[in-house]
């Protein structure tokens, strides 16, 4: 892949940079060249580094003519828009096949268009440090040696409704598994098939405290007590990340639709937790994930149940095996499940999971899988860096203040604005339809 190597590059210099931890604000999706163009203006910044790590998927959003955006070409038409050269940008994703996957987009859409290539496409984790730094520790708060039989076999805890996790909640009903599990599903699906099922939603913890995802978020340390210790209720954990895979395009708005050069593999807070505090787990994620996590020093549990789930592309497969898994579990009386969840060899490899995470996150020497405050360390030292994030722009000082006048403007007059790049990819790539960074605006404010 074309880029620098930091180290010898900026051996004898430290030329300006901007780094931008993107999320997906209004502000980002539809006018990151106008955030780029502004601080770069501001900072002199001669390289850029977009950090989009704290997600992972191929689509952005629809455009004015109600065609998706991609990733890289949000990133693409807004550098030409802020006229930033594209061979000093620095894409960060946490999906862990983004370097892979960059180099297939530019076979089969970058180089085509004759467009340069990024300096380059970044996979850093940011949602392991999270749950490290953030997170309440329950690790000794839970039962791992089984002392007690617990009335439950799993938990499946979920506050978005993805598709995936739908679908594999059908599948648990289905199969008669529904009062086996701890089960959270905090948005309504509003999907005939589950209503046919008998499910209310929202599904919440038996308090019923929690009733939206917002309320139940576990990305700081205020998590609700019945949420910890609910752990406590079962045996392992379900886990369905938020992004699970590639699918093929227009399979029912899922995250993971992308074309099928694309891969996508993203760990966030949901697999992290269960191995902070020390849980075995089965994961709905990408295939070959688990086999991921294996070749960076964690155990999974293929003595304690098959994965080979994990090798099924066909993601109604994959949901499939994971069920007839679980279903082979909570047909065991509770009491043998108890007896072989005990073993000492299950609570050792829970344990040495727990050491490898801390390893991962206390930036031992020699140890560590792309940390993205690492990367964020080596850009310090190597460059004269503005960092940037979301409160940043949102700052009364800085952002609304002094611009918001010229910015909405600004807006209104961007609406339907094409860059060089979005003419040529409609000209090319016909179903694309004119990748448009403006959409109309849905309120009074952007902010």
């Amino acid at each position: 892949m074309s880029g620098f190597l930091l180290n010898r590059h900026m051996a004898y210099t430290r030329p300006k940079a901007l780094y931008l931890t993107l999320g997906m604000s209004f502000i980002f999706q539809r006018h990151l060249h106008t955030v780029i163009k502004y601080y770069v203006e501001q900072t002199d910044a001669e390289y850029l580094f977009l950090d989009f790590s704290n997600e992972a998927h191929y689509w952005m959003f629809e455009n004015v003519w109600g065609v998706r955006v991609s990733i890289m070409d949000w990133i693409y038409n807004a550098c030409y828009l802020a006229e930033f050269p594209i061979e000093n940008v620095t894409f960060i994703s946490g999906n862990s096949k983004i370097e892979e996957s960059y180099d297939a987009w530019y076979d089969n859409i970058g180089r085509p268009l004759g467009v340069p290539k990024l300096a380059q496409a970044k996979h850093c984790h940011m949602w392991d440090d999270i749950v490290n730094s953030s997170h309440t520790d329950i690790f000794s708060d839970i039962d791992r040696e089984c002392k007690y039989i617990k009335p439950f076999a799993f938990t499946y805890y979920n506050g978005v409704s993805r598709q995936h996790r739908v679908d594999l909640l059908k599948r648990i009903v289905s199969k008669g598994l529904f009062d086996h599990g701890v089960i959270t599903m905090l948005d309504d699906p509003h999907d005939s098939t589950v209503d046919d099922l008998g499910i209310k939603f929202p599904l919440t913890l038996p308090s019923g405290i929690e009733t939206t995802h917002n309320n139940l978020t576990t990305h700081n340390e205020h998590v609700n007590p019945e949420f910890l210790y609910s752990h406590n209720w079962a045996y392992l954990d379900v886990v369905a990340e938020t992004i699970i895979g590639r699918q093929p395009d227009g399979n029912r708005c899922s995250f993971s639709e992308a074309p099928e050069w694309w891969q996508t593999t993203f760990y966030t807070e949901k697999i992290w937790r269960a191995i902070y505090y020390g849980r075995p787990f089965m994961l709905l994620g990408a295939p070959g994930q688990l086999a991921e996590l294996r070749s960076h020093g964690y155990e999974t549990f293929d003595d304690l149940w098959s994965e080979e789930y994990d090798t099924i592309e066909n993601l109604q497969d994959r949901i499939n095996a994971i069920t007839y898994e679980l279903q082979v579990l909570c047909e065991h009386d509770r009491r043998e499940l108890n007896r072989i969840m005990q073993k000492a060899t299950v609570i050792e490899r829970l344990e040495r999971n727990r050491q490898v995470f801390n390893l991962q996150n206390d930036n031992f020497n020699s140890f560590g899988w792309n940390s993205n405050s690492k990367f964020k360390d080596t850009i310090q030292k190597n460059f004269e860096t503005t960092f940037l994030d979301d409160n940043d722009l949102r700052s009364v000082s800085v952002w609304i203040r002094e611009k918001e006048d010229k910015l909405m403007k600004h807006i209104e007059k961007d609406w339907y604005m094409e860059s060089e790049y979005s003419i040529k990819l409609t000209e090319m790539f016909p179903e694309y339809k004119g990748t448009v960074m403006m959409c109309r605006l849905e309120g009074p404010s952007f902010l």
